[in-house]
């Protein structure tokens, strides 16, 4: 049977198709759709042309898979509309309009789904780990040992929310940036966890984590899949050096437009949160994960029920 997932994040609508057999998971299509919903919010609450920018890409991807057959669509939000204080009318609309179920999830379930789906994949270190999954809003954090949850939080730490204020353009100057890492290590501070928290490797859960891979592939020439990529520490500094670097602003937008488009406003902010956690918790490598949050939230369902 097939199932469709759709994510409503603050940047983007993420719109995977997936088989389910034999308790495996197998991604069939994947596909975003840029919304820009922060862009839509004023005084706390979601406008009605940022509720139909949802609606139109979610119709958008119900139209592509309404060839697909036996297919059960499921949908869910994080943080982004959790904190809007219209959230419940939204949900609302989306069901009037389109008879599917909005799921908002809490933190708790954001970090225990975000996890069972990064175990799905066998091959991963099951022994320790920290998980990041930046967004615009928010920045997921989830450490397990022995493939077991331990902490998490949901830090008020997004690329576009919090640091995006802090600097003027697309790329922060080099100043810009040390006050942006102040502001991300004062922010990790208030985590009692996080101060014994030294995990080897940190696992990406997110767009912004994949874009991250890409900009490495780009530097550094390299082909193939972003999926289980790995970046050494070292590496990961260079990448934000060379982003630090530009000599003029339509320079960046250029290069950041031609690698990873959609991303140009918060890409650089979110490369800059993922540095300075893997340098708190004296990480020695970036890597991307296979499965991650849409996966967990799947599998948590009853896959095996037909109606």
């Amino acid at each position: 049977m097939y199932f469709g997932v759709i994510d409503i994040g603050s940047t983007t609508l993420r719109m995977s198709l997936y088989k389910h057999d034999n308790n495996m998971l197998s991604q069939m299509y994947n596909k975003k759709v840029f919304t820009r919903l922060s862009d839509y919010v004023k005084d706390g609450s979601l406008s009605i042309d940022g509720m139909d920018a949802i609606i139109q890409g979610m119709k958008q991807y119900l139209e592509e898979i309404s060839n697909v057959p036996s297919v059960k669509v499921f949908c869910f939000a994080t943080a982004f509309i959790r904190e809007l204080n219209n959230f419940q009318a939204i949900i609302s609309e989306i069901y009037n309009r389109l008879m599917i179920r909005v799921e908002v999830l809490s933190t708790a379930e954001e970090a225990k789904y975000a996890l069972n789906g990064f175990l799905h994949n066998e091959r991963i270190d099951k022994s320790k780990g920290l998980l990041v999954g930046v967004g615009g809003t928010s920045t997921l954090l989830v450490y397990y040992e022995n493939g077991t949850l331990v902490n998490y939080a949901s830090l008020a730490l997004g690329s576009i929310r919090e640091l995006k204020p802090l600097f003027r353009g697309i790329v922060p100057t080099k100043e810009e940036a040390i006050k942006m890492k102040k502001y991300i290590e004062h922010a990790l501070d208030k985590l009692n966890w996080i101060h014994s928290c030294k995990a080897k490797n940190v696992y990406a859960v997110s767009g912004n984590g994949r874009a991250f891979a890409r900009i490495h592939k780009d530097l550094n020439h390299v082909c193939g899949d972003t999926n289980e990529y790995d970046i050494p520490m070292q590496e990961v500094n260079e990448v934000v050096k060379a982003l630090l670097s530009f000599k003029d602003q339509h320079q960046a937008v250029l290069y950041l437009n031609e690698v990873v488009p959609g991303r140009i406003n918060s890409f650089v902010p979110s490369a800059i949160i993922l540095e300075t956690i893997m340098e708190y918790v004296e990480a020695k490598e970036f890597k991307t994960a296979k499965y991650g949050l849409r996966e967990g939230f799947l599998l948590s369902h009853d896959l095996t029920n037909k109606e």
